[in-house]
């Protein structure tokens, strides 16, 4: 085995998310540790495996099919103690070490759609609830300042209220969720000092679409 130092602990994840920790071959969820490579080049396997690759048990070419399989999901997943193997196959000759590394070129992204009847689907929808967070943003970060200006706490809020992600959430309920926002617009300090002046803090969804579309 080749001496090798230990993977870096976020692509160490990574690895594990892409392989739902279970080695691809047998399920096993037994597995041992991972070693310096890129993410693109590294495939988790239990011990038992790790022979069967290193005997010619597998075939390289169904190690390959495994890493490029796998890399069209990434589902987050618990960090167990793993092995893993080496082998560069460029030449279609492995070099076995603690990892098995794959030279996977021209992998292709995978687009997942949007889910159907959500926020997303809906351009107009989706671009005037995206101008009512932009607006709570400016107006919050007006009263807190940038610095201390957290903007990842609005998109959280909307995810706790309506169990989804902004865009995620259903047609159905996008004028709860506008009506959400808007209040807290409304909430911000600059929101409560325009609206005791008569001025507006956004526009309605109807004038939004009257000057955008």
């Amino acid at each position: 085995m080749a001496n090798r130092s230990s993977l870096p602990r976020k692509l160490e994840k990574a690895i594990f998310q892409q392989f739902l920790s279970r080695c691809p071959f047998c399920d096993e969820s037994d597995i041992a540790t991972v070693q310096k490579h890129e993410a693109n080049n590294l495939i988790l396997v239990c011990g038992n495996c790790h022979n069967r690759i290193e005997t010619g048990g597998i075939p390289l070419v169904a190690v390959k099919r495994k890493k490029e399989n796998a890399s069209h999901q990434f589902l987050p997943t618990k960090i167990h103690p793993h092995t893993v193997i080496d082998v560069n196959n460029s030449n279609n000759q492995g070099i076995i070490a603690d990892n098995v590394s794959i030279n996977i070129s021209s992998l292709k992204k995978h687009r997942v759609p949007f889910p159907t009847a959500t926020i997303a689907r809906d351009g107009r929808a989706r671009n005037y609830t995206k101008y009512l967070i932009d607006r709570y943003l400016k107006f919050k970060e007006g009263e807190v300042g940038k610095k201390r200006m957290k903007y990842e706490i609005i998109y959280s809020s909307i995810k706790r209220e309506f169990g989804a992600k902004w865009d995620h959430v259903p047609t159905s309920r996008f004028l709860e969720l506008v009506s959400f926002l808007q209040r807290r617009i409304d909430r911000t300090i600059i929101g409560k000092k325009h609206k005791s002046k008569n001025r507006a803090r956004y526009r309605t969804y109807e004038e939004y679409l009257e000057k955008y579309f």
